[in-house]
């Protein structure tokens, strides 16, 4: 059994083809579908965030003291029970 070869297309019209199919799915499929879409968010959101740390890991705005300051304020204000 062979393969579907992916056809290149432009972002419009592969939204449109889309969400052309997104219209015959079933519940249960689209369910599955925003599930997807969801992690896919996520990841972003997680790749962003590393990032950004990333970032101010070099610049030198977030240190292991500035870490570990900031552990330090919020136990202060939220303390254990």
């Amino acid at each position: 059994m062979t393969q579907p070869k992916a056809i290149e297309t432009s972002g419009d019209q592969l939204r449109q083809s889309l969400a052309e199919r997104l219209r015959t799915l079933s519940d249960d499929q689209l369910q599955l579908i925003n599930r997807v879409v969801l992690q896919l968010e996520a990841e972003q959101a997680a790749e962003a965030f590393m990032q950004g740390l990333s970032e101010d890991w070099r610049s030198g705005k977030l240190t292991e003291e500035s870490i570990r300051q900031a552990i330090a304020e919020h136990r202060t204000s939220h303390p254990y029970r």
